[in-house]
């Protein structure tokens, strides 16, 4: 699919906006419920919160390197990769559910245990507002030209543009997971 890179950056930085002001939401909910898991094979709000700072300390670095060696771009229009789309769609919320359950790979699975929860939400709004920057950078390189490796391993790349907008789903999903993780932890 072919998207305006304009119309495309400005969602993206729609979404990143609501996205940091659920987190502060979240930040006002008490120690206790953001650690209690809704089941036992599921994360507590706060394991959510945790899986995404892990999964920036991947992507953060990279999408930094990516941005770094863009080059300048005056393109106007944006298509986006069949592994980006796929990955992204994989991502999506429907009717504000989750489109599909997957399993995530052991090395991305949080622990919390040894880890205050201040500590969880300071280093996940500075990832967060690192993407923010992230998108903002985007706006006048190319979103084609570099590709980002992906936490699964280096033999799935993203475009730069494709990994942006992965990003920000991947953000969604999980800050619904712990949206739900704390209404069924108010509930038992």
């Amino acid at each position: 699919m072919i998207v305006e890179k304009k119309t495309l950056l400005e969602e993206l930085h729609q979404r990143q906006s609501y996205i940091l002001q659920s987190l502060r939401a979240l930040r006002e909910t008490s120690d206790e419920l953001l650690r209690k898991r809704p089941g036992p094979d599921q994360w507590s709000a706060l394991e959510c919160l945790e899986h995404l700072n892990q999964t920036y300390r991947h992507y953060c670095p990279a999408i930094a390197k990516a941005l770094q060696n863009s080059k300048t771009d005056g393109s106007s229009s944006y298509k986006e990769g069949f592994m980006g789309r796929m990955m992204t769609n994989s991502m999506s919320i429907v009717n504000g559910q989750n489109k599909r359950t997957m399993k995530t790979f052991r090395s991305m699975v949080p622990d919390v245990s040894n880890q205050s929860t201040a500590a969880i939400f300071e280093q996940l709004e500075q990832f967060e507002k690192q993407m923010a920057d992230f998108v903002q950078q985007a706006s006048h390189l190319s979103l084609s030209a570099n590709r980002v490796p992906s936490a699964i391993g280096p033999i799935i790349r993203f475009k730069l543009g494709d990994c942006l907008r992965f990003m920000v789903a991947h953000d969604e999903r999980h800050l619904l997971q712990a949206q739900k993780a704390l209404i069924a932890a108010t509930k038992a």
